[in-house]
């Protein structure tokens, strides 16, 4: 069967359905959604039996959905709706999680259920969830709806309103997942940083800097005052974080491999500046790499072992 693979990017997870789906005798083609008569010229061109989405910002046009089955697959488990699902799973902690293949209807989310895998949330970043359990999750519920498909069975009825699974969720946004450093524990921080890791990424502020913060680690016997840098080593820094909601108590610590992202020159400048104030010794080589050749670079510090105090 002709499979069109309809993708906001050639992402992972489209990469690996489209090995998945090819070594299985299927014919696939690859159409980037860049705009919606594009779209249409597509499927008018390829004629494609069956139109998959693995990753889309946007909804099918109707015109598309009505002339040939489309399969949206959700990043999260049946009745789950929103832009934002794994997001709102790791900031909330949700203890299991889950990807849908369902058909596109008039509705985001809400057509019918063709399969769908669930699986235990790690506490890790949403790019390694993604590109492990989802993915991987994603790759079995597309080829049992296919198979479902091929097989001749009926379309499954979408889910009725009032339906206690049904979970309808925006974007999230900065302000949902900013860090209160006086009042979030190291867990609620982790979760945090961790919900935005690849896009959005967390913005926070640090030496009186916009930053951004990702690939964050728990760092254990470390304590000081809630929000400043206690420690560092290699680069990494550490930072404090409440437990207990008690800032008697000692602290905890979160270190982010990090950290600041600014523009052409003054990238090197902004670096040296703020490792200076974190009592740091930035290498060249280390400075080069986040220069990134006069455009945005990120200045990510490798985590060792937190064993310096400021």
């Amino acid at each position: 069967m002709p499979i069109l693979l309809l993708s906001h990017s050639f992402n992972s997870l489209t990469q690996r359905l489209h090995v998945e789906l090819r070594e299985r005798g299927h014919e696939v083609s690859v159409e980037l959604d860049i705009h919606a008569d594009v779209t249409r010229e597509s499927v008018a061109l390829y004629q494609p039996g069956l139109v998959i989405a693995p990753f889309l910002k946007r909804a099918i046009p109707e015109d598309v959905w009505r002339s040939v089955r489309c399969l949206i697959v959700h990043p999260g488990p049946p009745g789950d709706r929103g832009p934002a699902a794994p997001d709102w799973a790791i900031l909330e902690g949700a203890a299991e999680w889950g990807v849908t293949v369902l058909q596109a209807t008039g509705e985001f989310d809400a057509g019918p259920v063709w399969a769908f895998r669930t699986f235990p949330l790690r506490h890790a970043a949403k790019s390694s969830v993604y590109r492990n359990e989802v993915t991987s999750g994603a790759v079995d519920a597309v080829l049992e709806a296919i198979d479902a498909i091929e097989a001749g069975q009926p379309t499954p009825q979408p889910m009725q309103e009032g339906d206690a699974r049904i979970r309808v969720r925006g974007p999230c946004r900065q302000s949902d997942r900013a860090i209160d450093w006086q009042h979030d524990t190291t867990e609620i921080a982790l979760r945090k940083i961790n919900s935005a890791d690849g896009m959005p990424r967390l913005v926070d502020s640090l030496f009186f800097q916009d930053v951004q913060l990702f690939d964050v680690h728990e760092a254990r016997g470390i304590s000081g005052v809630p929000g400043t840098i206690v420690a560092q080593c290699d680069g990494a820094l550490a930072r404090a974080t409440v437990d207990g909601g008690d800032l008697d108590w000692p602290c905890a610590a979160a270190c982010t491999e990090e950290l600041e992202a600014t523009c052409g020159r003054g990238v090197r400048r902004t670096s040296r500046a703020l490792a200076a104030a974190a009592g740091l010794r930035l290498c060249a080589a280390a400075i080069q790499r986040a220069w990134r050749g006069g455009r945005i670079g990120v200045l990510v510090l490798q985590r060792r072992h937190v064993d310096r105090r400021l």
